[in-house]
C-alpha cells in the first residue's frame, strides 16, 4: 500500500507490504424449542404447561447455514438439560447424528459443507416428564450447544456457542410464557 501525506509543508510517501485479511465463513446456527409451528399446528404432544409426572414432547428445530467458504469437520454438540429430558427422535438432512447417553448429549457431524448447499436443517424431538422436585420451576431442556468447523479457505477454526433452551419455549408464540412446571 502507498500512502501520501503532508508532513508539515512537505509531501511524504510511505510504502508498506500488502496486507491480506482473511475472513472465516459466515457459519450460523439457530436452535429453539417449539410445541407448535408458526401456523399453530402441534409439533409436540402432552400438557403445556409442563406437568409433574406427565410427559410432554417438544421439537428442537436445527438450522445451520453457510454461504461463503467450504467448511470441513463440522460438529454440533447439544448438551441435554434436566435429567427428565429424553431424546425421542432426531433427524438431519445430511451428516451423522447420534445420542451419547453417557454424556447426556446429542452429537451431529458432517465431513464437508460446501457453500453451494447454504442450509442444512433437521430436528430433535425430546420428551420431558418433570419430577416433583421440578414443580414450580423452569426446566432446562438444553444446557448448551456448540457448533465447530474448519474453514477450508482460511484454514481457520470456527466455533459458535448457544446457551440455555428452557421450558419457557420463548420462540413459540403459542406456548410462550407457559414454562413453569405445574403440579
Amino acid at each position: 500500500a502507498t500512502i501520501t501525506y503532508l508532513d508539515g509543508t512537505e509531501e511524504a510517501t510511505m510504502v508498506s507490504s500488502p496486507v491480506t485479511i482473511s475472513l472465516n465463513s459466515n457459519l450460523a446456527l439457530s436452535l429453539t424449542a417449539r410445541y407448535f409451528d408458526d401456523n399453530h399446528v402441534p409439533l409436540g404432544e402432552g400438557p403445556v404447561p409442563f406437568k409433574v409426572g406427565e410427559t410432554t414432547r417438544v421439537r428442537i428445530p436445527v438450522h445451520i447455514t453457510n454461504s461463503l467458504h467450504e467448511l470441513t469437520s463440522l460438529t454440533l454438540d447439544l448438551s441435554l438439560g434436566s435429567p427428565s429430558v429424553r431424546v425421542v427422535s432426531m433427524n438431519m438432512e445430511a451428516g451423522d447424528m447420534h445420542e451419547d447417553a453417557e454424556r447426556r448429549s446429542v452429537v451431529w457431524s458432517l465431513n464437508r459443507f460446501p457453500p453451494s448447499v447454504s442450509k442444512i436443517q433437521g430436528f430433535i424431538d425430546v420428551s420431558v416428564t418433570p419430577s416433583s422436585q421440578e414443580a414450580d420451576k423452569v426446566l432446562h431442556i438444553l444446557e448448551s450447544a456448540t457448533l465447530s468447523a474448519q474453514d477450508a479457505a482460511t484454514l481457520g477454526s470456527i466455533k459458535i456457542q448457544q446457551g440455555l433452551i428452557t421450558s419457557r419455549l420463548e420462540d413459540d408464540p403459542f406456548a410462550k410464557g407457559k414454562g413453569i412446571v405445574v403440579r
